[in-house]
């Protein structure tokens, strides 16, 4: 099935929280407090974005295909073939950058973030090493999960169903994060709704069934563009601001508009398919690019320093999938094929 439109998607999203992790020394050039202000330094709604995206092109890719032990196997393992090499190469970076730094970690804190299980058990950030990777270790951990997820949501297809679910499932998160009892508990649990709610939008998907699309549209830019203006607070209403999303991405695929061809253009599939690396990458590069620029003497203006930046990572990313990412992806997976 084509979801062409949607990489694109990822790149935005990824550029936003790299605009977001570098918005105090940027947001001198915006006036305080305007909706460009709001909206860019709220970069960290992204991070949601980016699960229920997820949870969303999991649903429509995989709801028929994980059937037995064998299929659920190889699933994990394309996921993992996926996300890993270039993880491994940021997490080595980032170590070697620390020992320049003489500020070395730990051999525990090594272990776990070298297999991933570094946001699991925890709700803070003290155990990562690549910043960014926090969210990697959810998204892994969701991977997981999906084919038991998938297993219970797709025994009930109908839309009626499916609405409650989703209705449901978006009330009792919502329940949580008012209470704030979502956030006392590990990272990894706490973004299962928003995987999930993903997840049911790709099954509605699926089957076609709902088509009030002007209308789906209004809720679902009015709510992500409400939270992420800052017209709400979006840490007590992210629930909502997914289901926002999930409505966005099913909308997306199902108008199959001239807007929706444009962002199918073979360009921004491409910015889209080394967004992974954009986001992966940003932080040790970012400490990489400091140290040059301190050890040189070198002075630029916060615009021309975070430009200069992000071009460079741009330009790296596009260089890491097409000699790391994607080569190595591609020769893990024909072994694995080939021994199945």
């Amino acid at each position: 099935m084509n979801l062409k439109h949607l990489t694109f998607l990822r790149f935005i999203v990824a550029t936003w929280v790299v605009i977001f992790h570098d918005w105090e020394s940027l947001r001198k050039y915006v006036r305080p407090d305007s909706k460009i202000d709001t909206f860019l330094g709220n970069g960290n709604v992204a991070v949601p974005f980016f699960f229920t995206l997820s949870g969303f092109v999991l649903a429509i890719n995989y709801a028929d295909k994980l059937n037995n032990w064998k299929d659920i196997k190889v699933y994990i393992a394309k996921r993992l073939f996926r996300i890993y090499p270039i993880y491994f190469v940021s997490i080595l970076f980032t170590l070697y950058l620390e020992i320049l730094n003489h500020q070395p970690s730990n051999f525990f804190k090594i272990f776990i973030n070298i297999i991933l299980v570094q946001s699991w058990l925890t709700n803070s950030f003290e155990p990562i090493i690549n910043h960014p990777s926090w969210s990697l270790s959810i998204e892994f951990f969701l991977y997981l999960i999906f084919p038991l997820l998938i297993f219970i949501f797709k025994k009930n297809r109908d839309l009626k169903t499916n609405l409650i679910i989703l209705t449901l499932i978006t009330s009792i998160w919502q329940i949580f994060c008012v209470s704030e009892f979502i956030y006392a508990i590990p990272y990894a649990l706490s973004w299962i709704f928003t995987f999930s709610i993903g997840i049911i939008w790709g099954l509605i998907y699926l089957k076609k069934q709902y088509n009030s699309s002007l209308l789906l549209t209004f809720v679902g830019l009015s709510l992500i563009l409400s939270v992420s203006f800052g017209i709400v607070n979006f840490w007590k209403n992210i629930a909502i601001y997914c289901f926002g999303v999930g409505s966005l991405l099913y909308l997306m695929s199902s108008l199959q508009s001239n807007f929706t061809k444009f962002m199918s253009l073979p360009i921004f599939v491409k910015l889209g398919e080394i967004s992974y690396s954009i986001y992966i990458i940003q932080f040790p590069l970012k400490m990489w690019f400091r140290k040059v620029l301190s050890e040189n003497n070198i002075h630029l203006s916060s615009f021309k320093d975070f430009m200069v930046f992000y071009i460079t990572l741009c330009l790296l990313s596009l260089l890491a999938y097409e000699w790391l990412e994607k080569p190595i992806k591609q020769k893990l997976e024909n072994v694995l094929l080939k021994q199945k």
